[in-house]
């Protein structure tokens, strides 16, 4: 579901199609729209409840569904037939840590609330957005949401959705956020070891930081040649995989620009006239800015202007700016993890290595908004839709699975930011969209509706900013 300024397009994660609907008002799901608008909708939130309608831009008509389950449009708002709940499903992928001491929050296989040293998959949480700034807090692996009982003991459950929690500055004086559950007003709060909830804010024991699920680290990958480029101990090169030492750390400078460190060399990608090569020491030559054009980014060096550059056969190069057209996309690099089901099967079946399992549903991770670029920075759009499938099992080093249904569920490319290259939120998404509609259509459309506003603090990651 895209969403630049309340207009969005529905397509199927199943099967990736786009619903549409026609001049006379039939329903069909095609792959791709005859025209530009063709499969656009205006999002309408109700004035007096918390539901959604659809309004097809080819037709005014309004997406409805009957008692008996059909699928249809009609001519008038009908808030029986026509009204739709809108549940996100993916959200920000964050570890989420107690300030005082380096111990993250942890979900096992059965659910099992814990503190943990590792930043792995069970240490990386989701933070979905459910409404009026609150959120649900899920296990990225095990799917678990976090809940909090009446006696104030912090448990999971695979059932329960209703369990929100809100997320907001620490007090003056300390370096964090809090995370209060929005049944009981209670805070989240552990000592390192114990975790449950309580009524009084207990200075660091109920303060917690926020950080990214992918720490920052990303596959620098051409979006026309499909190459990753990588890092030895004394080159740079372009491969087709996506190992250790084709991953980037990510950093931004004070300046606006931004450092590539090899994360497993410790090398900085530098440009030395038209060359790249692999520096031990920071300096004006491995600094870059990213320039976002809507469907990828352009990667340009500080001391030269010129543009990070591959070719068909995988030459790496840094050319005149004006002379490039390669368009880079960003790809978050998430830790590692293996599921309940997975374990089970290895347990079962025995004929694969654990470490060659890495579960990886490449969702929105928190990314922009902890490097501080805005919800068009870094933007690998293009990336997110040309990318297959939704949730499932990725041999480690294998081609990444990723949604193409990123779109199906609150990113686009204007709208929040974008996903996989520079992650996103879902804080800016169908929570909090603006209407831009026009003409007669724009009025009907506006009339009696209550806009609501766009989340203020996100992205989660960013809380340092608030």
């Amino acid at each position: 579901m895209e969403e630049p300024n309340g207009i969005v397009k529905i397509r199927s994660v199943l099967n990736c199609k786009l619903i549409t609907s026609s001049l006379n008002g039939h329903i069909k799901g095609v792959a791709e729209p005859s025209n530009e608008h063709f499969g656009e909708w205006y999002l309408q939130k109700g004035a007096k409840n918390d539901y959604y309608s659809f309004s097809s831009i080819q037709n005014t008509k309004y997406l409805a569904c009957s008692n008996n389950f059909e699928i249809s449009t009609i001519e008038e708002y009908d808030e029986e037939n026509s009204s739709w709940d809108i549940e996100l499903l993916t959200g920000e992928l964050c570890f989420i840590s107690l300030s005082i001491e380096d111990k993250h929050l942890t979900c096992g296989p059965a659910g099992k609330i814990g503190m943990s040293k590792n930043q792995k998959g069970w240490e990386v949480w989701r933070l979905i957005e459910a409404g009026n700034g609150d959120v649900r807090i899920s296990s990225w692996t095990h799917n678990h949401v976090l809940c909090d009982t009446a006696n104030g003991k912090v448990i999971s459950t695979e059932k329960s959705l209703s369990e929100k929690w809100k997320i907001e500055p620490a007090p003056d004086g300390f370096d964090g956020v809090v995370i209060k559950s929005c049944a009981h007003g209670r805070y989240l709060r552990s000592d390192g070891e114990q975790i449950n909830t309580s009524y009084l804010y207990d200075g660091s024991l109920t303060t917690w930081h926020l950080s990214a699920g992918h720490s920052e680290c990303y596959f620098i990958s051409s979006l026309d040649n499909d190459k990753r480029i990588g890092c030895s101990k004394k080159n740079i090169f372009s491969t087709n995989n996506r190992k250790a030492w084709e991953s980037w750390e990510l950093r931004k400078l004070e300046n606006g620009l931004v450092v590539f460190r090899s994360s497993a060399h410790k090398k900085f990608l530098s440009c030395d006239g038209y060359q790249l090569v692999a520096r031990d020491e920071i300096n004006d030559c491995g600094m870059w800015k990213l320039e976002s054009t809507g469907k990828g980014v352009l990667i340009i060096s500080k001391t030269n202007n010129r543009a990070l550059s591959c070719d068909n056969d995988g030459n790496l190069s840094a050319a005149h700016k004006s002379d490039v057209t390669e368009l880079w996309a960003l790809e978050p690099c998430l830790p590692p993890t293996i599921s309940k089901d997975q374990i089970i099967g290895l347990a079962t079946g025995g004929a694969i290595a654990v470490a060659s399992i890495a579960v990886m549903p490449f969702v929105v991770v928190g990314a922009i908004g902890a490097l501080g670029f805005g919800g068009g920075g870094i933007a690998a759009g293009s990336l997110a839709a040309g990318m297959m499938s939704a949730e499932g099992t990725v041999m480690a080093g294998g081609v990444v699975a990723t949604l193409q249904s990123i779109g199906a569920v609150g990113l686009g490319l204007t709208g929040t930011g974008v996903a996989m290259g520079g992650g996103a939120i879902v804080g800016a998404s169908a929570l909090g969209i603006s209407v831009a509609a026009s003409g007669v259509h724009k009025k009907k459309f506006e009339e009696g509706i209550d806009k609501p506003n766009p989340q203020e603090k996100r992205h989660f990651c960013n809380w340092r900013e608030w």
